[in-house]
């Protein structure tokens, strides 16, 4: 009998023991590493982006170009979230990178400088580096619509030009056959953290992209030229 008591107090004991240590697992996960952990959480967020869409190409008769989309590359540095001391030392360290860089100017996308436009492939390949370690530094790509260079043409194509994220024909042919011409944009939703770098392997598509369509005059560039005289 005494046996027994023993072991139902030992019993007992264990599972007070046992309790006391899920309690304290409890209220430190509850209570004292509760801030960590919704500063962990804060330190995220998501972002929903959009995929532009590729606007058609316009062709003559015989399959010359006439009207293309370019894509462009611009470098800024996010001015908010860095000290003066700090901006000084990227634009030095970009300065070696760009040694004939124009000075930096304030530009009003999102509190933004632009540092350098239109980079090409070699220069995005010479600031890949320095990228991958600055958060503060961010490449944004920017979409122009290009013409062929001859005067008459370019204003029978007319313009079309990036608003509000999508194409809009603003005369000519552009205008003419804008939803033609005009695609579906794509969306996607990442999260970044807390520095607002895109964490890789995050991005999820929501919407497929669906490209324009290309556009084939029945006029050829002599005609089109002829037709303005």
């Amino acid at each position: 009998m005494k046996i027994i008591k023993k072991r139902i107090k030992s019993i007992f004991v264990i599972f007070i023991l046992w309790l006391l240590l899920i309690l304290i697992f409890l209220f430190y996960f509850t209570v004292y590493s509760r801030h960590k952990y919704i500063k962990n959480s804060n330190s995220l967020s998501f972002r929903e982006g959009i995929i532009p869409a590729r606007r058609g190409t316009i062709f003559d008769k015989n399959g010359e170009k006439l009207a293309w989309n370019m894509r462009y590359y611009d470098l800024y540095l996010k001015k908010n979230i860095i000290s003066n001391k700090r901006k000084k030392l990227l634009v030095q360290k970009i300065n070696e990178i760009f040694p004939t860089i124009e000075k930096t100017t304030e530009s009003h996308l999102d509190n933004k400088i632009i540092i350098k436009r239109n980079l090409n492939p070699k220069e995005l390949k010479s600031i890949q580096t320095l990228l991958s370690t600055t958060p503060e530094l961010i490449i944004i790509p920017t979409l122009k619509r290009t013409k062929i260079n001859i005067s008459k043409v370019k204003i029978y194509i007319g313009i079309a030009q990036y608003i509000n994220d999508t194409w809009v024909g603003l005369s000519g042919i552009e205008k003419k056959h804008n939803s033609y011409l005009n695609g579906t944009n794509g969306l996607y939703t990442v999260v970044l953290d807390k520095d607002g770098m895109w964490i890789k392997g995050t991005g999820i598509n929501k919407k497929k992209m669906i490209p324009g369509k290309n556009l084939f005059l029945k006029k050829s560039i002599n005609d089109i030229i002829k037709q303005n005289n």
